[in-house]
């Protein structure tokens, strides 16, 4: 964990922090291990380590833990970090970790809508829910700084568009061209009625020279930042709210990048735009 660049990311204005959920590293099917630590135990750290960002989740797979200590964990996060978690949930796409809890793959979607509920519940005052009745004399502490945590789901999460719009406050998705971005940010706006929120990612390598035209790689581009701010730019108008940018495959020190970023390319992007190069 890179904890300087971290806190230099928090000094500079970028607006969030994302990690993954990765409880079990499957060197066949997956190939990489996309998180070492656990989340919680991260978010944890970054809320003691940051004082600004947003710390964002991309995803927690809830079928996969209790909701109740999901709430607990969450709750606890909110707090230490003073109102900053971002809850984005999935239903979990690695089939090996569900035997290994002695779970059903399948019915992952039913365990989903579940989970949501509990967890709305749980930080209600008003008692915990259960076998279907809440409890008034039982209670999990500590109690969310927000009003309620924004739970923002992950790709699809085996739901329709109704009940996500209906149930999530925001929407993660996985990189694409701006066409499909496009189409999903008008349905997403319209079914929530423009109070969703829309995010997405974009793996970004930063070339030195600011003039170099896009390459396409997996999940974004190389490119120098003149291209990537026209790029940010098209997002905004398309009704794109957040950009993650994933540095993995950067060539250059990640120090230099995130300080270009911050001086170069965030001043030259309107308000919507800065949120999201951020």
């Amino acid at each position: 964990m890179q904890t300087e660049l971290v806190r230099r990311a928090d000094a500079l204005g970028f607006s969030a922090v994302w990690m993954r959920d990765v409880p079990v590293f499957d060197q066949v099917n997956m190939g990489d291990a996309g998180s070492v630590y656990d989340v919680f135990t991260l978010l944890g750290f970054l809320a003691g380590v940051t004082e600004h960002m947003a710390l964002g989740t991309a995803a927690v797979v809830l079928p996969i833990r209790h909701p109740l200590m999901t709430a607990k964990a969450a709750a606890s996060v909110d707090v230490l970090s003073g109102g900053r978690l971002l809850l984005g949930v999935a239903s979990g796409d690695r089939p090996v970790e569900y035997p290994l809890l002695g779970l059903d793959f399948d019915s992952r979607g039913e365990r989903f809508r579940e989970a949501v509920h509990y967890i709305r519940q749980t930080w209600q005052p008003g008692g915990l829910p259960v076998n279907g009745k809440r409890v008034p004399t039982l209670d999990v502490l500590p109690r969310p700084v927000q009003p309620t945590i924004p739970l923002i789901v992950a790709g699809q999460a085996r739901q329709d568009d109704g009940w996500l719009a209906a149930n999530m406050d925001g929407r993660f998705v996985y990189p694409g061209s701006l066409e499909k971005l496009a189409a999903q940010t008008a349905a997403w706006s319209g079914a929530t009625a423009g109070k969703g929120a829309f995010i997405s990612a974009f793996h970004l390598d930063l070339l030195d020279d600011a003039n170099s035209p896009p390459q396409l790689i997996r999940f974004g581009a190389r490119l120098g930042r003149k291209a990537l701010i026209g790029h940010f730019r098209r997002l905004a108008e398309i009704g794109v709210d957040h950009i993650a940018v994933n540095l993995r495959q950067s060539t250059r020190p990640l120090a230099e990048v995130i300080e270009e970023l911050a001086a170069d390319v965030m001043p030259q992007l309107g308000k919507k735009a800065t949120t999201l190069a951020a």
